[in-house]
Order: structure tokens, then C-alpha cells, then sequence
């Protein structure tokens, strides 16, 4: 799919995926399969397909995260995570601070996750905010004590915060999130490694 060959950094390591598995997602390789499971609010499916990476958030301040060559958003008690699929910030965050007028009637508290939120990444996951497909999907700390997630990918603190190192907004980076079957049927067409 894209112009650069892959290449291998680091080493594989675990994550989780939503408590029921994948539906296609709306990215950057359209909206999936025709007739296959496809992601819905709700659901608790993570997303299949191929998305950008939008930004990196996390409870760190600015300064803390310097390192950085991502956008950064710090997660405060104001932070809003938008759920409303009738809201015109569905699909994002949001400080409530900043916004004028509040059109949401639900949203998720993003400080009040806690350490799941530690840091994250958003994946530009049905950006077109198309109400009803899916929304605010992160890559974002593994809770051990959960089996799966509410839609998003976790992954342990120790390897999202090698990622966020290793992240460089230049680059155009991509996570690629497939069934072991379907990455297996689109390996070639879609330039897999």
C-alpha cells in the first residue's frame, strides 16, 4: 500500500484486540470487505484495516514528552473522548474548556480512565465521522486484568512507550490491524511484509 518497502524494527510482542475480535473499519483501505462483519458504535470490535496514526496522548505534560516527533495532546480533567454520533465532534477529542458550545450527551472521561491512558495513540479510524461506524479507537496501555478491549488495541505501557519513541510524524506512519486470514489473503496485493 504505500511508496517505501517495510522493514522490520524491534521485536513482535502481544497485544489485545476488542473483547469480539474485528469488523472492518473505515480507513485508509476504504470501508472493507463487502458482506464482512464491519465495526459499529459499540460493538467492542477493534477496527480491521489500514489507518493513519493521528496523534499521541497521554496524562505526561509537554516538557515530559519532548522527545516526541508526533502532535501531543496532554489528558486533563476536561478531556472528552466523543461518543455522540449527533454531536459535530463525534469521533474526537475534545477539551471541554475549549469548546463553545457542548452538542454531546455522551462521551468518556478520558483522565478518569486512568492508567490505560497513560498514553495512547488515535487512529484516524472512520475520520469522516460517518455517525454510527465507530469512534475515538486508540492504540493504548494493556490493562492485564482485562481480556479485551471496549474496540480499541492495547498493548503493555513498556512497548506503547518504545512506539511512541520510535513514532516520527514525517515517516506517515500506519497500523495495519487484520484476522490472521485476511492478512494472509491481502499480504501480496496489499504489500505486507
Amino acid at each position: 500500500m504505500g511508496e517505501t518497502p517495510w522493514r522490520k524494527v524491534g521485536e513482535q510482542f502481544p497485544g489485545v484486540i476488542g473483547k469480539q475480535g474485528f469488523g472492518w473499519g473505515i480507513g485508509l483501505h476504504g470501508t472493507g470487505e463487502k458482506g464482512a462483519p464491519t465495526k459499529k458504535e459499540g460493538d467492542q470490535k477493534s477496527p480491521a484495516g489500514v489507518f493513519k496514526l493521528y496523534s499521541v496522548f497521554g496524562t505526561a505534560s509537554p516538557a515530559q514528552v519532548g522527545f516526541l516527533r508526533f502532535p501531543y495532546e496532554q489528558v486533563g480533567p476536561s478531556t472528552e473522548a466523543i461518543d455522540d454520533p449527533h454531536s459535530r465532534y463525534y469521533n474526537r477529542i475534545v477539551s471541554r474548556t475549549t469548546v463553545k458550545y457542548r452538542d454531546w450527551s455522551t462521551s468518556e472521561s478520558m483522565l478518569a480512565v486512568g492508567g490505560r491512558y497513560r498514553f495512547g495513540v488515535m487512529l484516524e479510524h472512520n475520520w469522516s465521522q460517518i455517525p454510527g461506524f465507530g469512534s475515538c479507537i486508540f492504540l493504548h496501555v494493556w490493562d492485564r486484568d482485562r481480556s479485551g478491549t471496549a474496540g480499541c488495541t492495547a498493548v503493555s505501557l513498556a512497548k506503547l512507550e518504545r512506539l511512541i519513541h520510535w513514532l516520527d510524524a514525517d515517516k506517515y506512519p500506519l497500523i495495519v490491524q487484520l484476522p490472521k486470514t485476511e492478512y494472509l489473503r491481502l499480504k501480496q496485493s496489499w504489500e505486507l511484509p
